[in-house]
């Protein structure tokens, strides 16, 4: 079955609200992340979209619309951007064991399944820890540092 526009417009604003979600979750303000923390997320991310569009028996090129749109609304990319890194996350799924992009992906796999079964706290070490092991970590906002 191939999604309408109509349906695929619902799986927008469904995995949209995911990233906004995870971001939530993570306490992590993306006015506050640098440039490589925003392609860490936008690599997390295609994964989160890839294993949705999975559980949603969406096709691969419905899929890849859809991390577009993700990279778009959640992240603000812009449109070419958004396209032209998309593609090379596609890229980056066929790499090596050792492609760290690839293992960001992965990490976003799990976190879907983090997110959906409500494991907040799994899915924030696993973001943060994301962040940590690629050499870009994320300095929390704490209560004092708000006031």
């Amino acid at each position: 079955m191939t999604p309408t526009p109509i349906r695929l417009l619902e799986h927008r604003k469904q995995l949209t609200a995911c990233g906004n979600e995870l971001f939530r979750v993570c306490d992590v303000e993306l006015t506050r992340i640098t440039g490589a923390q925003r392609q860490v997320s936008g690599a997390f991310l295609f994964g989160m979209a890839y294993a949705y569009g999975k559980a949603h028996h969406l096709t691969p090129s419905d899929i890849h619309v859809l991390i577009i749109a993700v990279l778009i609304d959640v992240l603000h990319y812009g449109p070419d951007h958004a396209t032209t890194f998309s593609f090379k996350l596609v890229q980056a799924t066929n790499g090596g064991p050792k492609n760290a992009t690839k293992t960001i992906i992965h990490r976003g796999i799990e976190g879907h399944r983090q997110l959906t079964s409500g494991d907040q706290t799994g899915l924030r070490q696993n973001l943060l820890g994301v962040f940590e092991t690629s050499g870009q970590p994320y300095a929390v906002p704490t209560a004092q540092s708000a006031v």
